[in-house]
């Protein structure tokens, strides 16, 4: 099916662009405006997650229930590995899919099916099996969700440095970990809460903090400074809704 992309620009005028390319009829919302200064998002509370494992990690949600993001999931030691071979893996250019430049990624899982090869495949597996997938379950209280896409992203000095902010409606929900330390780049993940870009705010993401969100969300990156790697997670509700090609 053709994937329909709507972009919206700030200002008094807007424009509407359709485009189509591979898989799952998506349809994806990016807006664009005047870049606001650097700012976190203000609406995060801190509390404790518990997980049925018994595992307990420090956890931080917006005031709307929104955006959820879990504290110290993975650890330095792993997060260093992972890094490492996200630096030595091979990355793909290629048109994305939110405005159609050209973006940097190591696909790791399409469709359910495991694509990537070498070491990051095979240090990313078990830290989406053991750690974050029992959290987007328990978390968004759908037992049946499963891994549909996931891949590296990088953001470079002299490549790609951002993504204009937009809805992941295909997917049921999504999740982000950084893979670089907050030291090594200034800016990063953010949401936006109105159509205007004044709206956007910078979700706080330390060392092994994963962040995850629903379709309804609006966000996007914008990397201000350094070099940022992280790993992006879409999750389908049920392995019948993810070979429909659907949320």
């Amino acid at each position: 099916a053709a994937r329909r992309r709507l972009v919206l620009q700030a200002g008094w005028r807007a424009s509407i662009a359709l485009a189509s390319s591979e898989p799952h009829g998506m349809l994806l919302l990016a807006v664009s405006g005047l870049v606001p200064p650097l700012r976190s998002l203000p609406l995060l509370s801190r509390h404790a997650y518990s997980s049925s494992s018994g595992a307990a990690f420090p956890e931080s949600t917006s005031e709307d229930g929104t955006v959820h993001v879990l504290h110290g999931l993975v650890s330095p030691g792993s997060l260093a590995a992972l890094r490492e071979a996200a630096r030595e893996a091979m990355f793909e250019s290629e048109g994305d899919t939110v405005d159609g430049s050209a973006t940097y990624l190591a696909p790791l899982i399409e469709s359910g099916r495991v694509v990537g090869r070498g070491p990051l495949t095979r240090l990313a597996q078990p830290v989406l099996e053991e750690r974050v997938l029992p959290y987007v379950r328990e978390r968004t209280g759908c037992g049946g969700a499963v891994v549909c896409d996931a891949l590296v992203r990088r953001y470079l000095p002299g490549e790609r440095l951002g993504l204009s902010a937009h809805f992941d409606v295909s997917a049921f929900a999504t999740a982000v970990l950084p893979l670089s330390p907050p030291g090594e780049y200034a800016g990063g993940f953010y949401v936006q809460s109105e159509a205007h870009a004044s709206s956007r705010r910078f979700v706080p993401l330390g060392e092994g903090d994963l962040c995850m969100h629903q379709y309804d969300v609006m966000h996007g990156v914008d990397v201000r400074g350094g070099e940022r790697y992280s790993l992006v997670v879409w999750f389908s509700e049920s392995e019948d809704a993810r070979a429909a090609a659907a949320c």
